[in-house]
């Protein structure tokens, strides 16, 4: 962003939407939970879940403003992926006792940092409206009982 001072450059963070199959986090753990399965998450993981509708919803505005630099547009909610993982197991009637917390370091996986959330102070005085982990879970859960 700071090299492209004319240019707005947007950051988010862990998109879901549950509308299709995929390999990220929160949908795979909606699909495994639906199956019966249990999931591990890690406990000690902070990031910022984006309904990806929500996202899509605020960009037009964005792309008629005049805003430059850095915005970061993502949910507003910072949460853990196990806690991410349990409210998905509540909201659509799923056991939450199935989802299992680890810590990262027992994973053996790439380092990563612990907390990826997203400050979107600057995106919420813009006005733009930004679902919470709780209101896109229940959109989602409207959207699917459409289907």
């Amino acid at each position: 962003a700071k090299e492209l001072p004319d240019h707005l450059v947007i950051r988010t963070s862990t998109p879901y939407d549950f509308t299709r199959r995929s390999e990220r986090f929160l949908n795979s753990a909606y699909e495994r939970r639906s199956r019966g399965e249990k999931v591990t998450a890690f406990s000690d993981t902070v990031r910022s879940p984006t309904l990806s509708s929500n996202l899509a919803q605020n960009l037009p505005a964005l792309l008629d403003s005049s805003q430059k630099g850095m915005l970061h547009l993502a949910g507003p909610t910072r949460i853990s992926m196990f806690d991410a993982a349990r409210k998905i197991a509540e909201v659509f009637g799923f056991d939450p006792t199935f989802v299992q917390g680890v810590k990262t370091g027992t994973a053996g996986n790439v380092p990563r940092p612990l907390d990826t959330s997203l400050d979107v102070s600057r995106a919420q005085k813009l006005g733009l409206n930004l679902a919470s982990f709780d209101e896109g879970l229940r959109i989602c859960r409207k959207n699917m009982s459409k289907k």
